[in-house]
């Protein structure tokens, strides 16, 4: 995760407060997992997905996840 973030910030994809990078740093990826389930369920990202591989649609599905997971924090 921290990676991640330093990656993004760098390349200014996102752009977060210390507050929220200290709670991302700190979070576990199961209790992101619980967080996200009801938008992995409703945008069908969850385990056995099957079918054509995703283009576009994919890039604005993640970022409203990122954009939940900020609004979370």
């Amino acid at each position: 995760m921290a990676e991640a973030i330093e990656v993004l910030t760098k390349h200014k994809e996102i752009d977060l407060s210390a507050e929220i990078k200290q709670k991302l740093l700190k979070i576990s990826a199961s209790t992101i997992d619980r967080l996200l389930k009801p938008e992995k369920d409703r945008y069908g990202l969850g385990k056995g997905r099957k079918g054509t591989k995703p283009g576009t649609l994919l890039d604005k599905r993640l970022q409203n996840i990122t954009d939940l997971i900020i609004r979370i924090l």
